[in-house]
């Protein structure tokens, strides 16, 4: 048995600070994936996380769930590609941390017109890329309005996507366009493809907003 929440045992003076929903609905999306590796294997939840602690938590960092302390693992043809920009550190791309933090951006900035490639040095066959930009997780004071709010008067302005994102953008391999999005509103975006290539290039074609925007990853498998 397993279970999702805030089960702990505190008084209500502690109580206060555990029902965080972020934290909750993280709880929620471990167990998911925990159950679900537990069933293929006919395996009970101690012997699963024993003997497959690292590929759950894999999995998490693959579907967005942030772990402190812990790194996405990049494919293997990304990892040794020549990754290169038109601007910027695009070793971000495949940094394994899809949000920033304090003390790291974690993120390639971009502008309209900006581009990243991979050079696989030879011809490779692409079955999936995987996209992270950035819906502004970390926010400040200032930013309290980008929270959910518990009611919504009839007086108060439509809620728009968060122009911290990337509005439109496309995929090229081998400089021949294999994906376009002229309408982006999503932070994890995973595009399935089947296609052989030995340079797959992101193109920024527009952006919400003025100046420069972050993407987290960028990644072909």
């Amino acid at each position: 048995l397993m279970f999702a929440g805030r089960n702990i045992s505190c008084s209500h003076v502690a109580i206060s600070s555990t029902r965080v929903m972020a934290t909750c609905a993280s709880l929620g999306q471990a167990i998911g994936t925990t159950a679900v590796y537990a069933i293929r294997n006919f395996l009970t939840p101690r012997e699963t996380s024993q003997k497959f602690i690292r590929e759950i938590q894999q999995t998490l960092l693959e579907d967005d769930c942030t772990l402190p302390g812990k790194k996405r693992k990049i494919s293997a043809i990304c990892e040794k590609a020549a990754l290169s920009a038109s601007c910027g550190n695009a070793e971000e791309l495949r940094s394994g941390i899809d949000r920033d933090f304090p003390e790291n951006l974690n993120a390639w900035q971009c502008e309209a017109g900006d581009w990243a490639e991979y050079d696989f040095g030879k011809e490779e066959q692409l079955h999936e890329i995987r996209l992270v930009f950035d819906s502004q997780l970390t926010r400040n004071e200032n930013q309290s309005h980008l929270n959910m709010i518990f009611n919504r008067p009839l007086n108060t302005p439509d809620y728009q996507v968060n122009d911290s994102l990337i509005k439109a953008y496309h995929l090229e391999a081998d400089g021949k366009e294999i994906f376009r999005e002229t309408n982006g509103y999503q932070r994890l975006v995973k595009i399935p493809i089947f296609v052989k290539a030995r340079k797959l290039r992101l193109v920024i074609d527009n952006i919400c907003g003025t100046g420069k925007r972050n993407v987290f990853a960028f990644e072909a498998k």
